[in-house]
């Protein structure tokens, strides 16, 4: 009879942890996409199809503060910007997919330029620029590009 209970708890303990198993991974890979967008300002949308979506990448910068990300939508693709963007705030630039987001500068120079610290630059493919992709004006600056 206790070696029936022992085979029963067992058995009990194995389920246990194969449901365990079965949500910490989960959960996991939902911490991992969220912590995308957990920065400490607000969230701009370029393109998309919700209300208040920007359709040009360089008004959402100029309308973003210090801390704010702006996350641009794959589904407007290409994003033809004809004058360089400028971003002089610590902000956070993030593309839905970085094969299919695209920003085109129309064979401008420069496409991006950079005067402030703190600018994170993700998920973006840089096409038909002339200059450089991305030119930082500060010796100090903290930028971090993601390439993926």
């Amino acid at each position: 009879m206790q070696k029936s209970l022992i085979k029963k708890g067992l058995a009990v303990a194995i389920i246990v942890l194969f449901i365990g198993m079965g949500i910490i991974p989960s959960n996991a890979a939902v911490s991992t996409k969220s912590s995308i967008l957990s920065f400490d300002g607000n969230i701009l949308y370029v393109g998309g199809s919700g209300p208040g979506n920007y359709s040009q990448i360089r008004d959402a910068i100029e309308d973003a503060y210090d801390g704010d990300t702006i996350f641009v939508y794959d589904d407007s693709s290409p994003y033809i910007e004809y004058m360089t963007l400028v971003i002089d705030r610590s902000i956070n630039l993030i593309g839905e997919n970085c094969y299919s987001t695209i920003i085109d500068n129309n064979n401008q120079s420069t496409l991006i330029k950079i005067y402030s610290d703190n600018v994170t630059i993700s998920g973006f493919t840089l096409q038909n620029f002339s200059g450089h992709g991305i030119f930082i004006y500060f010796n100090d600056n903290i930028i971090i590009v993601t390439i993926e």
